[in-house]
């Protein structure tokens, strides 16, 4: 779209790499943000992305979160359970580092909640579009739960890269926080610390 197709944005993509050759650096590594959907997905077909994840030529993936990634976004609006999400976003995990032409880091989600990115005064109601999106409130022990079949997957798939990311420190207007609050304290990131140790 904006860099003028797949062909054009790969060209830009080879220009900055072949700059940074020049100026002595030994390359860049450029990440993609990788969206993907499962077959159950109501915008499925709308996603077509074997084309341009190859002619791109990212050095890796990875996923902004696992918000509307599922059909579970779409069935009991506005409450998404975290669980049932996380399930079928691990299908994706597994299926971007089996299939993508570079490693795919996945993502593990600390909830979301853009509500407060809405129009305050109207009611909360389902209409097209970003904010308004269904509201996935995890506790700290789901959100561990993710943490641990996440780090089950990278072991299994990308033993040599082993990286995934969490989204996020501090999101706080789409509530997508590690960030003590006054609901849980500090038990995300105790969960977070179980997990990873």
């Amino acid at each position: 779209g904006q860099m003028g197709g797949v062909e054009a944005t790969a060209d830009v993509l080879a220009e900055f790499r072949a700059k940074a050759v020049k100026a002595g650096l030994p390359g860049i590594h450029i990440g993609g943000i990788w969206f993907d959907v499962l077959d159950s997905h109501p915008v499925y077909s709308e996603c077509p992305q074997a084309d341009w994840a190859k002619k791109l030529g990212f050095s890796s993936y990875t996923s902004y979160n696992n918000c509307c990634t599922t059909d579970e976004w779409f069935r009991d609006f506005p409450n998404i359970d975290y669980d049932k999400a996380a399930e079928e976003y691990y299908q994706i995990e597994r299926k971007a580092m089996t299939t993508l032409p570079a490693p795919y880091h996945p993502v593990v989600t600390a909830g979301w909640d853009s509500t407060p990115r809405c129009i305050q005064s109207e009611v909360y109601d389902k209409k097209p579009g970003y904010p308004y999106l269904g509201v996935m409130q995890p506790t700290p022990e789901k959100f561990g739960k993710a943490v641990a079949e996440t780090v089950k997957i990278v072991k299994q798939y990308a033993s040599d890269d082993p990286i995934f990311f969490i989204n996020a420190w501090n999101e706080w207007t789409e509530g997508s926080y590690l960030e003590p609050d006054t609901r849980f304290g500090m038990a995300v990131l105790e969960a977070l610390k179980k997990e990873l140790s």
